[in-house]
């Protein structure tokens, strides 16, 4: 084990696969983040420990690993265990030399290591048993012949691969099976008020906040043990295809650690829209670094950014305008926005050029309410940075533009002059 005690778990190298800058930020620490104060986040870690416990509780004879504030420790008593004989470890510590994961469930049978990952991911297995009988690949897979990984479950089999990798390096000698354990969202509930049975328990912070430390069934144990609302699923020819990806990947992280932490630099792009560490300036805590403004630069500063276009990534140019400099809204050349795209949201349509599809439902709300944000939507402007006293169905990049200068300057019918603070009622799209 490295004297620095810093390694890549599961999270981390979770994290890194979005975006390998943000590794640099979470390790390095004094990053501003949205998702540190964020409820709904709070929220569903809260509803993926429930599933946990259901999970677990169809192993009875099961045993929690206890304290990994020391992983060395941890890992210690995981092995030990394991070369015990036949035992199921709920937490189980794996470590091998900077690379760290702790296993939801893994079961010793014989010579076989049985490897849980247990996500709050919904699972239809009438669709499942459907496809097989129909020759089809499962939802994992895309392609006629099931040959692809399936964007949209590739995090969650990934998240497998490097725990399978790591476990088999450690025991060489035994057969791993992964398995991803998820919502069967085809069966049913046999408990009235099931979530009432779990007991919460939060721990308050030096800033008033709270943390969730644990989350235990309190009902009978028999009972948990009888719902079927999990399903285990085989995924070792998933974890195969994605071996050599994710081998690749892990050694490249941990290269970064070397001697320190390394930032991997990374181009900036329309994903960069989404990242937890686009904190704006007004939220900034203080003493806290600005990571996105590390990224981007003085263009971080460019308002309105290209990144408040609305799916600003279905934009198919959007990636080579940022490269080439072009980041502000209302910089973005009228010739770059006339392609129709296949999908929804931001779409542009070559028979409508330069317009935002589609349509925007806008709801009737109070004045002052929150109704310039609804004019946002309609100009493909996420911020609510322009009025919304000219009012199209089809929002055009023209459009979008006038309607940010008219907000800096104010206009008629608002009482509001700067960007951001609409209060009057929008007109309804036509």
């Amino acid at each position: 084990m490295p004297t620095d005690t810093r390694t890549l778990s599961k999270s981390d190298f979770k994290v890194a696969r979005t975006c390998p800058t943000k590794l640099f930020y979470k390790e390095s620490g004094g990053y501003a983040s949205v998702n540190d104060d964020d409820p709904y986040l709070a929220l569903l870690a809260q509803g993926g420990y429930m599933i946990e416990q259901l999970a677990k509780a169809r192993y009875p004879e099961g045993r929690e690993m206890g304290d990994w504030r020391d992983s060395a420790q941890a890992w210690a008593a995981t092995e030990a265990a394991i070369r015990s004989g036949n035992v199921t470890l709920f937490e189980a510590t794996l470590l091998h030399g900077r690379q760290l994961a702790r296993v939801d469930i893994l079961e010793r049978r014989g010579n076989t290591l049985r490897l849980i990952e247990v996500k709050a991911k919904s699972w239809d297995a009438a669709d499942d048993r459907e496809r097989a009988e129909q020759g089809k690949p499962r939802a994992f897979r895309t392609g006629k012949r099931g040959e692809n990984i399936a964007s949209a479950w590739q995090p969650y089999l990934e998240d497998v691969t490097y725990q399978c990798l790591l476990l088999e390096s450690l025991f060489p000698e035994f057969r791993v099976e992964p398995h991803l354990c998820l919502v069967d969202k085809s069966a049913r509930c046999i408990t009235d008020a099931l979530p009432e049975h779990f007991d919460i328990v939060r721990e308050a912070e030096g800033d008033g906040r709270t943390q969730l430390v644990s989350v235990s069934f309190q009902g009978d144990a028999s009972m948990a043990a009888q719902e079927q609302l999990t399903i285990e699923l085989p995924v070792r020819e998933e974890v195969d295809m994605l071996r050599d990806e994710v081998q690749l990947a892990t050694t490249v992280l941990l290269a970064s650690y070397e001697p320190t932490p390394t930032r991997i630099a990374t181009p900036i792009s329309s994903a960069c829209r989404d990242c937890e560490y686009r904190v704006p300036p007004s939220a900034m805590p203080a003493g806290q670094k600005n990571g996105f403004a590390e990224c981007w630069g003085a263009q971080a500063q460019v308002q309105p950014s290209i990144l408040e276009l609305y799916k600003v990534s279905l934009m198919r140019d959007a990636n080579a305008l940022i490269a080439g400099g072009t980041v502000g809204l209302l910089d973005i050349p009228d010739e770059r926005a006339g392609r129709r795209q296949r999908h929804g949201g931001a779409a542009i349509s070559a028979n409508r050029p330069h317009k935002i599809w589609p349509p925007v439902y806008r709801p009737r709300t109070p004045a002052g309410d929150g109704a310039g944000r609804v004019s946002a939507v309609l100009f493909g402007l996420r911020g609510g940075a322009h009025c919304g006293a000219v009012s199209y169905g089809h929002a055009s990049l023209r459009t979008a533009r006038v309607s940010v200068e008219l907000s800096r300057a104010g206009c008629t019918g608002c009482t509001a002059a700067s960007p951001g603070v609409d209060q009057h009622q929008p007109l309804v799209a036509q």
